[in-house]
């Protein structure tokens, strides 16, 4: 009798007994508590989780992601994400190809108990596990790093050595210094970084492996202090077989004061390091008279195209938040930005044409932050803007000071002195609203922007400045 009460207990407190287990050995009492005899007590074996271990065993079994060969090392989701929710954190499955969340708003609402890690885990048997974190104090973040010599840097410029905190290394065989630090947040630290952050070398190239396209190499990443970012637990597998291995198993410390200063130091040099990349190429760019720069973008030629291949990204989200004030959405919304990428970006085909190339266009496309506009303002209209309406189709813009400029300069001869155009430009102006004022930067930005559309250069001669008409000359 005492037999069967022990019996009638252990089935009637699987969540009890598995908690104090972590990952397999869980699943293994639970399949153990299923196949007890019946003994005389109606509830022995027929346990709800017993009855899910054994749909998870069958099913890790069975079902293997897209991708994945038997030989290859597989993960244990439930094993992986039992273990990181013992020591506290928040998790979410993740495909085992690539480093990405497979559920629907999975940086808002991670899973945080066992039982919600037991039902996906029939689902995603054998996928890695992602531990997510999110602006707050007392929340998790994560410093990951990419490049050797990024931690000796810190430590140079502070005088400071890194914390003792938990920490994961992604490739520990083959590239040691690639690391997860693991950080708790503070009040300083959420006043201060706000977004999560991933740090490039601008002065480095390299080719992606996914995409082909040439890009800036990562330093590190800052994840987590934002509106959600993950790093990939420990336990799981990568697609070339390394296992993500613990190196440093200690509590997860306070990110400290002096870390948050050096990273906010750090992002702000690197934003403005990207803004003079993106000015300079726009200088040069404009400089490209507009025949010759159509013919190098047909040639492939990815200097002669406005966006370079690793601002992608960036001007595909631009883009959809612009298209969708319009009105613009769904598969619509998709093809314009494809013909957008095709069209202004270098290297836009051949990233169209890739998988994860898509699958970032439909990402931009189908974004829940997009606020879709509508074309109330039409009815809003005054009626001098409605004058301008042709047919209810065409619409005559008034003309700009640069298009009146660039309509003076293509008048004017192949060579002219800076002097003399400056007062050609201003007697073209003579009787509209407009002015040009040699003696400002605004003025002289203007007047260098129409001159560059118009197809004129600068050339010092003996008697000054001069600008010329047509390409410099090679000889």
């Amino acid at each position: 009798m005492q037999e069967v009460q022990s019996c009638c207990t252990r089935a009637a407190q699987p969540e009890l007994t598995i908690r104090r287990l972590c990952g397999r050995e869980a699943l293994e009492q639970l399949m153990t508590s299923s196949r007890l005899p019946n003994m005389g007590c109606p509830n022995a074996g027929r346990s709800e989780e017993g009855h899910m271990a054994r749909t998870i065993a069958t099913q890790s079994a069975a079902v293997l992601p897209i991708g994945i060969s038997r030989d290859a090392g597989l993960a244990d989701y439930l094993a992986i994400a039992t273990a990181a929710l013992n020591r506290g954190f928040k998790v979410t499955p993740i495909h085992p190809l690539e480093k990405r969340g497979v559920l629907y708003n999975w940086n808002r609402n991670p899973t945080t108990t066992l039982s919600e890690v037991i039902q996906q885990a029939k689902e995603f048997p054998n996928y890695n596990v992602g531990v997510v974190g999110r602006r707050g104090v007392g929340n998790h973040c994560f410093l990951d790093i990419d490049a050797d010599g990024v931690v000796d840097q810190i430590e140079r410029e502070t005088g400071r050595r890194m914390p003792v905190t938990y920490t994961v290394c992604s490739r520990p065989e083959t590239a040691r210094w690639k690391k997860h630090y693991y950080f708790k947040q503070t009040e300083f630290s959420v006043s201060r970084l706000r977004k999560e952050a991933n740090r490039k070398d601008t002065t480095k190239w390299v080719t992606s492996d996914n995409t082909s396209l040439l890009m800036h190499p990562t330093l590190y990443d800052l994840k987590g202090v934002g509106g959600g970012g993950l790093v990939v637990a420990a336990g799981s597998v990568r697609k070339d077989g390394e296992v993500y291995t613990v190196v440093v198993d200690a509590p997860v410390a306070d990110i400290p004061d002096w870390l948050v200063s050096w990273l906010e130091e750090d992002l702000a040099q690197y934003r403005s390091e990207c803004a003079k990349e993106r000015t300079a190429r726009a200088n040069s760019v404009d400089a490209i008279p507009s025949v010759e720069r159509t013919a190098r973008q047909e040639t492939g030629d990815g200097s002669a195209f406005d966006i370079a291949e690793s601002d992608i990204y960036l001007f595909l989200n631009w883009r959809a938040f612009q298209f969708a004030r319009m009105g613009v959405q769904g598969k619509t919304l998709e093809k314009a930005l494809l013909q957008q990428v095709e069209k202004f970006c270098a290297g836009g085909k051949r990233f169209a044409e890739t998988d994860i190339g898509r699958r970032q266009i439909r990402k931009a496309a189908t974004n829940k932050g997009l606020r879709f506009g509508s074309a109330s303002y039409f009815n809003r209209m005054g009626e001098k803007k409605r004058a301008t309406l042709c047919d209810g189709l065409k619409l005559y813009l008034p003309p700009t000071r640069k298009r009146l400029m660039v309509a003076a300069l293509r008048r004017f001869p192949d060579r002219v002195t800076v002097e003399d155009g400056y007062w050609r430009l201003q007697r073209a102006l003579a009787g509209t609203t407009f002015t040009v004022n040699g003696k400002t930067k605004a003025g002289q930005k203007a007047v260098r922007e129409a001159r560059k559309e118009a197809g004129f250069r600068t050339e010092q001669t003996a008697e000054g400045w001069a600008w010329v008409r047509g390409p410099a000359s090679t000889t």
